[in-house]
C-alpha cells in the first residue's frame, strides 16, 4: 500500500509539473498569413521626336503610342515567438505576372530570426544595400523615374533607376540587419554564388565561368529618426562581386572586369512636405568588346541620381521628380554588353508630376504627365541607325490603380 502511494503520488508530481510546464509555454506552430499587391495602368505617347535617320529606322518610333501593363504578387507570411524571445519567421513571395519577364514563379523566399540582437536572413532575398537603400519622395508608388511598377515610355533606356543590383538581384544569400539605436541601423550580406536557391544533386556550382559573377558581398549604413514634425532620413551602401574569369566576346578576351555599385541618399520631411535625393555609381556595368580594349575604353559605369519633392494633404499627394542618368557605352550594347562606341556616354533625363488619390485602405489610384529626353552621344551616321544612337524624347501621360492587400 505504502509503495503505491509512493507510486500514485511521484506519477501526479510528473503530472503536474509537465502540466505546468506545458501551461507555461508560449511557443506555437508558425501560422501564415495572405497579402500582395495588384497595380495596373495604362499610358499613352502624347509625341515624340522624329527620330529616324534618313534611309534608317529606328525601332523606338515603330512602337505602339499606347498601352496597359499590370504588375501583381501574393504574398506568404507567418511568424512565431518561442519561450526564450527569439522570433522565427518565413517570407514566401509569388509572382502573378511570371510570364512577363521569367519563368521563375519565385520572387522572395527566406527564413528570418529576430530578437534582442537584431535580424538574421537566409535565402533568395535583396542584398543589404537594396534593402536599406532610398529612393526620392515622389505621390503613391505606381509611377515615377527612379524605379516604377508602371512606365509607358519608348525611350531605349527604359527603367531608370538607383537601385541597380550588380547580378542575380535575389541570390541565396544569408543577411544581418542590426536593432536600430538612436536611429542608426547596419546590415550586411553575402552570396557564395550569383544564382537563386534550388535542389540540386548535391554538387557546388562550377568555378572559374567566363564572365560570371560570385562572392558577392554588401554592406549598408542608415539613419530615420523623427524630432516632433521633422523627420530626417539617410543611408550609403557599397556592393561588391568577383568576376570568376574574362568574358569571351567576338573571339577576343576581355580583361576581367569585377562589377561594383555605391548609392548614398538623403531625405528630410516636415509636416506635408518632404524633399531628397539618391545617387547609384555602378563601375563595370557592361563588358568591353574589342573596340574597348583596344582604345583603352573599361570602366564603363552607370551614374543615376533621382530628386523630389512631395507635398501631402489627407488622402492625396502630388510631387514632382527629376532623375538623370549617365551610361558609357549604352549606345549600341547588346543587351549588357558593349559592342561599339564603347567610349561614348549616353544620357536619359525624366521629368514627373505625379498624383496620387487614397481612396481607402490599400485602394489608391494615380496618374503622372512625364518626359523623357535620351541622347545617345554618337552619330548614328557612323555606327549605325538604332533606337540606341538616336537621340528621343517624348512626352506621356499614365493613369493606374493599386491595391494592396
Amino acid at each position: 500500500m505504502k509503495k503505491l502511494l509512493l507510486s500514485t503520488t511521484a506519477f501526479v508530481a510528473v503530472g503536474a509539473l509537465a502540466g505546468g510546464a506545458s501551461a507555461q509555454s508560449a511557443s506555437e506552430p508558425i501560422k501564415m498569413g495572405i497579402g500582395g499587391y495588384w497595380e495596373g495602368g495604362g499610358g499613352a505617347v502624347l509625341s515624340q521626336s522624329a527620330c529616324n535617320a534618313p534611309g534608317a529606322t529606328n525601332a523606338a518610333c515603330n512602337k505602339h503610342h499606347q498601352g496597359f501593363q499590370e504588375d501583381s504578387l501574393v504574398d506568404f507570411n507567418g511568424s512565431t515567438k518561442l519561450d526564450n524571445g527569439l522570433t522565427v519567421g518565413v517570407h514566401i513571395q509569388l509572382r502573378g505576372e511570371a510570364a512577363k519577364t521569367t519563368t521563375d514563379t519565385e520572387k522572395r523566399s527566406y527564413v528570418q530570426f529576430k530578437g534582442n540582437f537584431g535580424e538574421i536572413r537566409f535565402g533568395d532575398q535583396d542584398d543589404a544595400r537594396l534593402t536599406k537603400a532610398l529612393s526620392a519622395p515622389q505621390a503613391g508608388h505606381i509611377f515615377g523615374v527612379n524605379s516604377p511598377f508602371l512606365q509607358f515610355t519608348n525611350n531605349p533606356v527604359g527603367t531608370q533607376t538607383t537601385n541597380l543590383p550588380i547580378d542575380e538581384k535575389r541570390a541565396q544569400r544569408i543577411a544581418y540587419f542590426s536593432p536600430t539605436i538612436a536611429g542608426f541601423s547596419f546590415g550586411a550580406s553575402y552570396a557564395p554564388d550569383s544564382r537563386k536557391g534550388n535542389i540540386t544533386g548535391g554538387t557546388l556550382p562550377t568555378d572559374n565561368d567566363p564572365g560570371q559573377n560570385s562572392q558577392h558581398w554588401d554592406v549598408a549604413l542608415a539613419y530615420d529618426n523623427k524630432f516632433g514634425d521633422f523627420r530626417l532620413q539617410g543611408f550609403g551602401a557599397v556592393s561588391g562581386t568577383h568576376q570568376e574569369a574574362p568574358r569571351t566576346l567576338a573571339g577576343f578576351v576581355v580583361p576581367v572586369e569585377s562589377p561594383y555599385a555605391y548609392d548614398g541618399g538623403l531625405q528630410v520631411a516636415w509636416g506635408p512636405f518632404a524633399i531628397g535625393g539618391d545617387y547609384e555609381l555602378v563601375r563595370n556595368h557592361r563588358a568591353s568588346a574589342v573596340t574597348a580594349v583596344n582604345s583603352g575604353g573599361g570602366g564603363l559605369n552607370d551614374h543615376v541620381f533621382d530628386v523630389g519633392v512631395l507635398y501631402t494633404v489627407g488622402p492625396f499627394s502630388v510631387s514632382g521628380n527629376f532623375a538623370h542618368g549617365t551610361y558609357k557605352g549604352f549606345a549600341g550594347a547588346t543587351g549588357n554588353v558593349c559592342t561599339f562606341a564603347c567610349s561614348a556616354t549616353s544620357t536619359l533625363d525624366q521629368e514627373q508630376l505625379i498624383f496620387d488619390y487614397v481612396l481607402g485602405p490599400g485602394i489608391s489610384v494615380g496618374a503622372a504627365l512625364g518626359f523623357d529626353q535620351y541622347r545617345s552621344g554618337v552619330n548614328p551616321a557612323a555606327f549605325g541607325s538604332s533606337a540606341t544612337t538616336n537621340n528621343y524624347h517624348d512626352a506621356v501621360i499614365q493613369v493606374g490603380t493599386a491595391l494592396n492587400f
